[in-house]
């Protein structure tokens, strides 16, 4: 043991002393209500947890229903872009024709 562990020890032996008889009761009350009120405490860490992970969730689905309407819109874009550059394509090869004859 550490000599911080052996002063507690220590410590915690002579507040015993000091309280007598009452150290029996303090530890039979520990021992029967000591469980229900860690798990009073537990419980409630949990339930934070629970809803930080339900809030997280959450806010994935919105996550990808942004997603999904973006790549609707991006898919459009392209959809126009690629229309353009095909007419323009047509149009040059309809000019070149003209200026230079068939290939």
């Amino acid at each position: 043991m550490t000599p911080e562990q052996i002063s507690a020890a220590g410590a915690v032996l002579t507040l015993l002393e000091r309280l007598g008889g009452m150290p029996i009761y303090v530890i039979l009350f520990v021992l029967i209500l000591g469980p229900w009120i860690g798990m009073f405490f537990f419980d409630r860490s949990n339930t934070k947890r629970f809803e930080a992970t339900r809030k997280m969730y959450e806010d994935n689905v919105s996550l990808v229903k942004n997603y999904e309407n973006l790549s609707c819109d991006l898919k459009d874009v392209l959809l126009l872009n690629t229309s353009e550059w095909s007419g323009a394509k047509e149009k040059l090869d309809y000019l070149l024709r003209q200026k230079w004859g068939p290939a």
